[in-house]
């Protein structure tokens, strides 16, 4: 199937996947040839997967940037492609065309039509999420954990409309009340093994703003 239709409303994020399944090793690369850009949230590929029960089970995702991808014969790979339309996106049809090539033979075409509906999701959220986000997993991945590199996880969860756990900074940096303010976060915990004194900074800063004093809590434990 070359053509598909994503269906969006206004301030919203969706995608699609377009999946190679060659006879033989290829080196594919994918890019757009037409379309707005500036609606393309981006591009990601495959990045692991796991043999379960004698087949292979794509996981993870990465940014592609338009690289070379070894593809290995009779294995599945896909690419994710995301659009973002903004609050004020214009409603109907929008088409984009993507280029496949195994080297430097193209070996498809694919023609995505994002459909805008005439309507605009709250940037607001109202379903309140607070999901885990462990610098040590991502450490794990990348063999460290710092500041920027969880804000990029963070920020990545936001963008999708999910809160996690911990903002990128400290609820007592200056930095956060952006974060803390913003009306796509909708929940976020303040570290609860701090000394008393600690304890009451943050319980203050955050009472002193009713916005943000909705959103925080504290998390103890699981399962308590």
């Amino acid at each position: 199937n070359k053509n598909y239709t994503v269906y969006m409303a206004k301030g919203e994020t969706e995608g699609c996947q377009i999946a190679f399944r060659p006879e033989n090793d290829a080196k594919i690369s994918l890019k757009l040839v037409s379309g707005d850009s500036g609606m393309l949230y981006g591009i990601s590929s495959c990045d692991h997967k796991h043999l379960i029960e004698d087949k292979y089970y794509t996981d993870s995702t990465v940014p592609y940037n338009g690289e070379e991808i070894l593809v290995p014969a009779n294995e599945t790979t896909p690419f994710l492609i995301e659009f973002r339309t903004a609050e004020n996106a214009e409603a109907g049809d929008h088409k984009f065309v993507f280029e496949a090539k195994d080297g430097d033979d193209v070996i498809g075409t694919y023609e995505v039509t994002v459909h805008v509906w005439n309507f605009a999701l709250p940037v607001h959220k109202t379903l309140q999420t607070a999901v885990g986000l462990g610098k040590w997993r991502i450490e794990s991945l990348h063999g460290y954990c710092d500041e920027e590199l969880y804000k990029k996880y963070y920020d990545m969860l936001l963008d999708h409309g999910i809160s996690a756990y911990v903002l990128p900074y400290d609820v007592l940096d200056p930095r956060a009340d952006e974060y803390m303010s913003d009306p796509r976060v909708t929940a976020f915990s303040m570290f609860w093994e701090a000394e008393d004194e600690k304890l009451l900074q943050y319980y203050n800063k955050v009472t002193s703003n009713p916005v943000w004093t909705e959103k925080a809590f504290f998390y103890p434990l699981d399962e308590p």
